[in-house]
């Protein structure tokens, strides 16, 4: 399957919701603005874009998107000399029959290893643990917008074992005006994997970003990712390697509402 692009355009101003002067309105560059707005932005900023963001997710779609800037990089901390034009953006998006707060409790939960293995009867790691490195009750509380944690895992893709460390976190955004609430989760490689044996395999940037909106009949999902990396001696620039990725991403927007249903978190 080769990348399609989701051409749908447009913009869906929700009850009482007027657009942010900076929030853009196609696809790629809300991406873009959500990952850079994502610890500075307003509450309002982020609606803004969510109200732009809705009617472009309506179907499922998959694709390419433009790359990551040096600004969007210094958002997060990163190893030092890291080039972001190296790293290949796509993103999946799509209607979720997972309701809203279950999807945002599934992706926060800490056996994410154990929870998609149960329902999937399959396991995709090697090693995983996932530990929260901030106060996951007051998050749940609504005491603060934000909870975070860091990932370890050892994944086999094709024939190269490595082991990554993700910082990873997520933002709760309350509805205001008719529109929201939202959840924003990002995570990002501090530093490059650690790959077993003799290769010339490399993964040494990833960023993501989940987007979660409700909808009437479950939620509406958006997924991102730029990575540099070459596996199998391909990199990712290779038209090879982004169709198996964004196959992967399109197995993992599919799986969401089957983990979701089994429950367990």
């Amino acid at each position: 399957m080769r990348p399609t692009l989701l051409l749908t355009t447009g913009v869906l101003l929700l009850s009482g919701c007027k657009p942010h002067s900076d929030a853009p309105e196609d696809l790629d560059a809300l991406y873009h603005y959500l990952w850079l707005n994502y610890d500075s932005g307003t509450d309002e900023d982020l609606l803004a874009a969510a109200a732009n963001l809705d009617p472009l997710i309506t179907e499922a779609g998959n694709g390419l998107l433009t790359g990551i800037t040096e600004e969007e990089q210094a958002t997060v901390d990163v190893r030092s000399g890291q080039d972001p034009a190296e790293a290949t953006g796509w993103f999946v998006a799509g209607p979720l029959a997972c309701a809203f707060d279950d999807t945002e409790r599934l992706l926060y939960a800490l056996d994410q290893e154990g929870l998609f293995e149960d329902a999937l009867g399959k396991d995709s790691y090697e090693a995983y643990d996932r530990v929260y490195t901030s106060d996951i009750d007051a998050y749940v509380a609504r005491e603060t917008a934000f909870v975070t944690w860091t990932t370890t895992y050892t994944v086999q893709p094709v024939f190269s074992t490595y082991t990554a460390v993700i910082s990873g976190s997520m933002r709760y955004v309350p509805e205001q005006d008719g529109v929201g609430p939202m959840v924003i989760q990002r995570s990002y490689l501090p530093d490059i994997a650690t790959f077993e044996g003799d290769t010339e395999d490399f993964f040494e940037q990833d960023y993501q970003l989940d987007v979660v909106l409700p909808a009437t009949d479950g939620a509406k999902h958006g997924y991102a990712n730029w990575r540099d990396l070459k596996s199998a001696g391909l990199e990712d620039e290779d038209t090879g390697v982004q169709n198996l990725l964004i196959d992967g991403l399109e197995t993992y927007y599919k799986n969401l509402d089957t983990v979701c249903a089994a429950g367990g978190f």
